[in-house]
């Protein structure tokens, strides 16, 4: 009788152990999830008072230090989560970010080199490692890596985007459009990227085609900056271009729509002073 109430005191002290600690994890998630940082970070730390070796408490602690600029606590984090388990690759991502972060590239290298090994098709680490020779101006190899970024995430927007960026660097401005382009079939409302692709419109004479852009960035995003003040570059340039024809009431007008984007820009206020009727 003994053995069976001791056995069944262990059992209930244990499922009491249980529920608290995935209580608290529970709880630490939410908080972070709205938004309440330390909220969530005492939440994980009261869970691995309970049991040192979580992995996920360790990795979302990880994440919650770097919120708060922890740094050293961050990375203490997640090496305590690698240790825990070695093929843990978000915790071996965030650690390449922190060493990036500190200027450390080779390490950060060794990091995503490390994701690489674990999951071969893992985007993020490609992004990163593409980023990385992006620093050392290895245009080639950046666009190498980021392609595979691109491939093992097709689907995903911004992998398109930075892809198109690499291209845009490199002077591919073909490939750049095509990447441009598949960003905005997978998000019509990229604003970076209409802008971007603005450029590449603009650099080619095609203007009319990068206001036209511009504008629905500006629509999409009614206080995007550089969408504003590449219009109002574009505006001023068709303006110049119409008073060097002749056509002073066609100018002043696109100095009017460059008024519209940029009620500060100089040059537009300057030449409508000047020419007004």
């Amino acid at each position: 009788m003994w053995v069976v109430l001791v056995c069944g005191l262990l059992a209930f002290g244990f499922s009491a152990f249980a529920r608290d600690l995935n209580d608290l994890l529970f709880e630490g998630a939410d908080l972070d999830y709205r938004g309440e940082v330390e909220k969530a970070t005492v939440r994980f730390e009261q869970a691995l008072v309970m049991d040192p070796n979580n992995e996920y408490a360790l990795t979302k602690l990880g994440i919650l230090y770097f919120k708060q600029k922890r740094i050293q606590k961050s990375m203490t984090a997640f090496n305590k989560a690698i240790e825990v388990d070695s093929r843990n690759v978000e915790a071996q991502i965030w650690i390449g970010i922190l060493h990036m972060k500190n200027e450390q590239l080779e390490k950060a290298y060794q990091a995503f080199d490390e994701v690489i090994r674990i999951d071969p098709n893992n985007a993020a680490a490609y992004y990163y490692l593409g980023t990385l020779y992006n620093f050392r101006r290895n245009r080639i190899k950046a666009i190498e890596l980021l392609k595979k970024s691109s491939d093992a995430d097709s689907m995903e927007p911004d992998t398109h985007y930075r892809l198109a960026q690499a291209f845009d660097l490199a002077d591919m401005v073909h490939n750049a459009l095509l990447e441009y382009e598949r960003t905005l079939d997978l998000n019509p409302r990229h604003t970076k990227a209409l802008n971007a692709k603005g450029w590449i419109h603009y650099n080619q004479g095609e203007v009319e085609k990068a206001i036209e852009l511009w504008k629905k960035s500006l629509s999409e995003d009614a206080i995007d900056r550089d969408a504003a003040l590449n219009l109002a570059k574009a505006y001023n340039a068709l303006a110049k271009r119409a008073l060097d024809a002749g056509r002073k009431d066609v100018a002043r007008t696109y100095w009017e729509h460059t008024l519209e984007v940029d009620e500060g820009n100089k040059a537009a206020k300057y030449y409508l002073n000047r020419y007004s009727k």
